[in-house]
């Protein structure tokens, strides 16, 4: 996302779910955790991103 940071997109995501109350909450925050990291470890953060929704995508409502 231009004009976002990949942390302050990270952190939307994680209100944005929170504040839907998905069922299997856990999980999500699991995948976001672990892209968190690997964007931190110095991965390219727009891979990870991309990775990151395509996972998060099997999730849908």
């Amino acid at each position: 996302v231009y004009g976002m940071s990949e942390s302050d997109f990270l952190k939307y995501i994680n209100q944005a779910l929170f504040s839907a109350k998905y069922k299997n909450l856990e999980e999500l925050s699991q995948i976001i955790a672990k892209y968190d990291y690997r964007i931190l470890v110095g991965s390219n953060p727009e891979i990870q991103l991309s990775a990151m929704l395509a996972e998060l995508g099997k999730f849908s409502k």
